[in-house]
Order: structure tokens, then sequence, then C-alpha cells
């Protein structure tokens, strides 16, 4: 870990790593986070936010090339937002007239998380606690939630162990503009690229996307699909074909349905979740297997990818989960140790775990060996 401060060679540098691709990360566009960038204004592994020192807010328009709020800027627009505003300034710890814990509740209120500065470090801010002037911290080192009072003090734990105090002096606001968003009506079709079936268009990665319960829902039988936030609204679904994917950049409000689905060649459809999950709604993967003859042949191993799937899922299927410690398998499909016994319905509710492995079939010449 490259600690505050920190004085040394770049770690991709003095140990060889392979660095990724330049664009690829936001510290690419604040200065000095780049090994071969020449930067006589920043230390390495670390980024400048320039303030005037009246009180003032200090706008990316009037920085230099080196300001971190200047690169974030870039950032933001590199990734198709329009920024509507961007300034760093003090805070209140000195003179009234500064940003104030005030200011940062109507910030948070707004949706809009703020960047805190403190003594040689920055976090990010997404929370306050009215009562207390307490406010909430997302760091660099973990996924934790942090705290620090406004304009108090911020416990910084150095590599070597030892605590230091890092005081809260500054702000950094950024406002993009609010993403566009196309509601889904179906009025021509299932397909989800018909630009006809869309009130502004099919979903771009900067756009949101609302899908109501209407006759017409939504297939996705190709390639691309692509949304920033998505609701799925009650009774709505979406469904994947084999040959489909959708990725979503930003919060994904499932209140409906999403199935995937697969085919015998193995193909399946795709979701990809880069914003987090919300919502009561369902999701639904349908895996394809192919029946097979008689005897050893025709077995598949599955695992499922979703919770709350039982054994019932499986009705009419050979299904049997490995037992380690007697080294055998064992039947936990509905119909018994051998299929041609009479269905056991007690054993429809038996959990699929998730990720585990599981042996199933479906043998075409059951009723042939069945006696009787």
């Amino acid at each position: 870990m490259v600690s505050l401060w920190f004085q040394g060679r770049d770690p991709y540098d003095s140990l060889g790593w392979v660095e990724h691709t330049y664009g690829d990360c936001t510290g690419d566009y604040v200065v000095n986070q780049w090994i071969n960038t020449v930067d006589s204004i920043n230390e390495d592994a670390s980024t400048k936010f320039e303030i005037y020192g009246d009180g003032s807010k200090t706008y990316y328009t009037s920085t230099s090339d080196e300001d971190g709020m200047k690169g974030l800027k870039t950032f933001f627009e590199s990734r198709g937002y329009n920024v509507l505003d961007a300034y760093t300034q003090l805070t209140d710890n000195t003179l009234a007239n500064y940003f104030a814990f005030d200011d940062f509740k109507n910030e948070i209120n707004s949706g809009r998380p703020v960047l805190i500065h403190v003594t040689g470090h920055t976090m990010l801010g997404y929370g306050y606690d009215d009562n207390s002037n307490l406010i909430y911290l997302h760091d660099t080192w973990d996924y934790n939630q942090h705290s620090m009072t406004w304009n108090g003090q911020y416990p910084y734990e150095e590599s070597q162990g030892n605590i230091i105090y890092l005081q809260h002096i500054a702000v950094s606001v950024i406002e993009l503009e609010p993403s566009a968003n196309t509601i889904w009506t179906g009025a021509l079709n299932t397909d989800w690229f018909n630009v006809s079936n869309w009130t502004n268009g099919v979903p771009t990665s900067v756009m949101d996307a609302i899908i109501p319960f209407v006759t017409n829902l939504p297939i996705i039988s190709s390639n691309g699909a692509v949304t920033n936030n998505l609701l799925v609204e009650p009774n709505a679904k979406i469904e994947i074909h084999p040959s489909g994917n959708l990725t979503t950049l930003g919060l994904y409000t499932n209140n409906g349905q999403l199935i995937l689905n697969s085919d015998a060649t193995g193909a399946a459809g795709s979701f990809i979740d880069n914003g987090g999950l919300d919502g009561i709604g369902t999701f639904q993967f349908n895996r394809y297997l192919n029946s097979a003859p008689s005897g050893n042949s025709g077995w598949h191993y599955i695992s499922s990818p979703v919770n709350n799937s039982v054994s019932g899922d499986f009705v009419g299927y050979w299904l049997k989960e490995w037992q380690p410690n007697g080294n055998t398998y064992f039947d936990i499909d509905p119909f018994g140790p051998n299929p041609c016994d009479p269905c056991d319905w007690s054993r429809l509710n038996d959990p699929i775990s998730v990720m585990q492995g599981y042996s199933v079939k479906q043998d075409l010449s059951y009723p042939s060996y069945c006696p009787g």
C-alpha cells in the first residue's frame, strides 16, 4: 500500500507491474496518477485541489491544469456526462461565509455526494446525522462506513499502525446534468432495440430507462443493450434471449421480473450489473437441458445462479446431489431414488443452494423400462 505522503518510487515502476490502459482510471485525469506523466506540482500518488483563501468558491475555470477538480470534470465528460458546476471551497471552521454543514446537507439531499478534504487526504461524503453534525464517509482503503464530525479531525491509520488526526479543511462539489430518461411503450413490438418502442429513443449508457407494465414487454435478442439507471415496474419484465445481453451502469431497481434464457448450444443470455441492485422483483434463469437415452449418458452438471430455487423446479428430471462423506450421489428429485417411483411431493421444496453443484438428466426411455 502507498501511504500518505509516500516519497518512494511508484510500485508499478519499482516492481515492474503492467499498468492499466490510460484513461480507464479516474486518477489518469487528475494528474500524476500515471507513471509516464511529468508533473512538477503534484507528488506521486497525490492530487492538488486549488482553493481560494478568502472562502469564495474556486471554480475549475480559474485554476491551473494541475487542479484535481479540473481533472475530475474532464473524467466525467469522458464518460458522457455534462458538468453543470464544479468547485472547491474552504469550510466554515474559520469564517461563517465559507461552506457550511447546511450546504453539505443540501448537496446530499439533492443526491450529490461531496468530496471531503482533510489535511493531505480526500474522501467521499455521502450522508449525515443532523442531530450530531456527523458526516458519513467512504475512504479509499476499504468499503466500510466511516464518519467524522463536520469541521472536526479524521483519524487516519498510517501503514506503520500509527494514528494521526487530519483536520477537515475544505470540500469539492460536482453537479452533473440529470440523466435523460426513456420509457418503454412497446408501441410497435417487443424489440428492445427498436426506437419506436421508446418515448425518447433506445437507452444509452447515460440514459435512464423505465419499463412499465404494457402489452408488449421488451425482449433483448442481440448484444449491446445498455442503460444508466433501470427501473422495472410491478408486473413488468425484461426477457433476454441466448444471443442477447444487458448492462446497467447505474442502479437497477427490479420490482418486476428479469428472465434469462439459454439454448441447446450452451449459449445463454447475459446480465451485468455495474451500479447496484434494488427492488422486490425476481430473477429467473431458464437453463436448457438436453434429454438423453437411458443409461449413464446425458447427465448435466448444474448450479443455481439465483436464490430460492427448489427441487420442484426440476419436476420430470432426475436430480442428484453429491455427498462427499459417503462418496456417493443422493437423489433429491421429486420422483425419489428411482424415476419410476411415484412422485414424492414432500421433496418438492428441497432447497437448491446457490453455486452448489448438482447433476441432472432427463431420460427419454423412462416409460420404456419402468415395470408394469
